[in-house]
């Protein structure tokens, strides 16, 4: 969202990542509204995914930055021209192309009915890249994600249920891990 309130916010998010790649810090830009990329898909293209590491987005804001049928042919595009991508596909799992490889994972498994949606796609952004600090396989990493994303959709509000963290460690295999 912060790319459609004002070209001070444009110049804030263009300098913190100046400073990250001057610094060796890779970039990772979660697209974050289908909106955002009708508004700003041109910048987003031509201007920030030559400078990104990794996108995150949901198939509907692939399939609109693609300009694309489909999020398989969305991720070729996308593909072409950042390094790593990772699409959420909702009950379909997700899709991606890390470090060179391309994987995907199916949609982690619901206890109970979907209650309300805002918040997955962050929640599972957050788990993908907190799995990857361990130095997961982006696969498993996203797997990860898939269960703390089905944990927010399954209650009201943007929350997370306390059993998720743990699911989410035991999913990535880093069950136990902080009491050593």
């Amino acid at each position: 969202y912060f790319l459609t309130a004002g070209e001070h916010n444009r110049a804030a998010m263009d300098s913190a990542i100046t400073i990250a790649k001057t610094n060796g810090t890779k970039v990772a830009f979660p697209v974050s509204a289908e909106f955002v990329v009708h508004m700003r898909g041109k910048d987003i293209v031509d201007t920030i995914l030559p400078r990104v590491d990794l996108v995150l987005c949901n198939e509907g804001e692939s399939r609109a930055l693609a300009k694309t049928q489909t999020a398989a042919a969305a991720l070729e595009w996308l593909s072409e021209r950042v390094a790593d991508v990772v699409i959420t596909c909702g009950a379909e799992g997700a899709i991606g192309v890390t470090q060179g490889e391309r994987w995907q994972i199916p949609a982690a498994p619901l206890t109970s009915s979907i209650v309300d949606t805002v918040g997955a796609g962050d929640a599972f952004s957050g788990a993908f890249l907190a799995g990857l600090m361990p130095d997961l396989p982006p696969a498993i990493a996203a797997k990860g994600a898939a269960r703390i994303a089905a944990a927010v959709v399954q209650v009201e509000g943007a929350r997370v249920r306390g059993d998720a963290v743990k699911s989410w460690e035991v999913e990535v295999g880093l069950a136990g891990a902080r009491q050593k």
